[in-house]
């Protein structure tokens, strides 16, 4: 059986993204959120690819790739249907922001993953947003915020200020401590930045715990 994973909505809401090995290597697939459509393969190659966001107007996709030279961060135009472009090589996963101008993405370039945005589609600039670590950006809906989650879990926010002469961001502030149950992404933001939804252990003092039965065999004697 084929694995299929790493589903992201598409900015407006009306497609599921996602990556399968179903012909072998993960490519990306596209699929009607109604449901009422086959999935249909958006692009396929030899490397192992994910999508991690898609423009506001729906023309482009990026998509996190492997291959034997390391990963990418390539984009691939939709409409009208292009060949993809790696835009970041040796980084991690990417974001767009809503206007499609600018991308967050993670990198350990300088030792340890930090968060960096650069502009799109030419990455002819790079500010690093955090500080002390960090991983899982999530623009909200206006473009004027930029979440992350921290070395120790905590989730960040940073303002972003745009203009001609660059941009300008504020100094990361904590919003809360998540308790995530792996290291995959664990935490969404909604359109507005007020609620987010994170996947965490229920119980702060849950614990596994062992059992010592002694004389366990006489319970099995009639």
């Amino acid at each position: 059986a084929a694995d299929e994973v790493a589903p992201i909505w598409s900015a407006d809401g009306t497609r599921i993204f996602f990556t399968s090995n179903r012909r072998g290597h993960f490519d990306l697939y596209q699929k009607m959120a109604t449901g009422v459509r086959e999935e249909e393969l958006v692009f396929a190659d030899s490397s192992d690819k994910y999508p991690t966001s898609s423009s506001s107007d729906g023309r482009f996709l990026l998509y996190w790739a492997f291959d034997a030279n390391g990963a990418a961060l390539s984009s691939l135009q939709l409409a009208p249907r292009t060949n993809p472009t790696q835009f970041l090589h040796t980084v991690g996963p990417g974001r767009l922001s809503p206007d499609g101008r600018l991308v967050a993405y993670s990198s350990t370039e300088s030792g340890r993953s930090e968060i960096y945005v650069v502009p799109f589609p030419i990455a002819s600039r790079k500010w690093q947003v955090s500080s002390s670590g960090g991983n899982l950006s999530r623009w909200r809906n206006d473009g004027k915020e930029l979440f992350y989650a921290a070395r120790d879990n905590k989730v960040m926010a940073v303002t972003v200020d745009g203009h001609q002469s660059g941009l300008a961001l504020g100094p990361p502030r904590p919003l809360f401590e998540a308790r995530p149950v792996g290291p995959r992404s664990f935490y969404d933001v909604s359109p507005d930045g007020q609620r987010f939804l994170v996947n965490s252990l229920r119980n702060e003092g849950l614990s596994t715990s062992i059992a010592i039965v002694q004389n366990w065999d006489a319970a099995l004697k009639p």
